[in-house]
């Protein structure tokens, strides 16, 4: 099972796990607790947990990751934080890491260090926010778990300022399950008053396009107010996520 990609079942299943224990599981109990959920063997469940802890010797062992990367994919799950205990990997308190090729058909993780940024910037438009993650939206996994491409509808027209009776949506994706996701973009400080225009925006969605499909919300802004962090953890398939534009020096060795 190591061997084979990971399907969003199972990933969801070991976030769950995880999150159900406050965040912080013995590699052991979650071996046996997704071996159970999965009707797998314990020692297959094993080979397929270390494969998505990204600080894992052995990860490597999996052929999903037999590739000089950066760790920022569906993968790239799990954290070990010594004494075999497990959490949700999380690149501002773990740091970056990336799967280094160090010889022909051989890698290891490897921890990277990044430079304390020299400049933080953001968009002073939205249409420029907008225009650069479209351009870039296949490339990158901007939500976990999700590697989303351009909506297009049987017209043709690509989801971007997609015009529908309840207004303009900046950004309408699809994943690679078929799920569609909705991306409300701002250049501010954002208010919980988004809310409501972003639900509206999935409630239209979710009735004339997704089919069955689920249909995730995601609000993208230099700075989330602590309301709208209350108000979009009640809210399911809600994401939030703050970006900046970054410069880094560069340091010749």
């Amino acid at each position: 099972m190591a061997r084979k990609q990971p399907t969003k079942k199972h990933l969801d299943e070991i976030q769950k796990i995880v999150l159900s224990s406050q965040n912080s599981i013995s590699r052991r109990t979650l071996f046996k607790r997704f071996a159970q959920l999965c009707s797998i063997q314990t020692g297959n469940s094993a080979a397929f947990i270390d494969g998505l802890t990204v600080n894992h010797p052995h990860r490597t062992n999996a052929k999903f990751n037999n590739e000089d990367r950066i760790c920022n994919k569906r993968f790239d799950l799990l954290y070990d934080n010594g004494d075999q205990m497990l959490s949700l990997y999380d690149q501002k308190i773990h740091g970056h890491w990336r799967i280094e090729k160090v010889g022909n058909n051989s890698y290891r993780p490897t921890k990277v260090t990044v430079e304390k940024p020299d400049i933080l910037l953001t968009f002073q438009l939205e249409s420029h926010l907008r225009d650069a993650i479209a351009s870039t939206i296949s490339e990158m996994e901007i939500l976990k778990g999700h590697y989303l491409s351009l909506f297009q509808d049987s017209t043709g027209k690509l989801g971007i300022e997609y015009s529908i009776p309840t207004g303009i949506i900046d950004l309408l994706c699809v994943d690679q399950f078929g799920d569609f996701v909705v991306i409300e973009l701002k250049n501010n400080k954002t208010t919980d008053q988004v809310l409501g225009q972003i639900a509206r925006y999935i409630g239209w969605v979710k009735q004339h396009l997704a089919q069955g499909k689920a249909v995730h919300g995601l609000i993208i802004t230099p700075q989330c107010s602590e309301q709208l962090r209350y108000a979009a953890s009640i809210v399911p398939n809600l994401y939030l996520l703050e970006y900046s534009i970054q410069f880094h020096e560069v340091v010749w060795s």
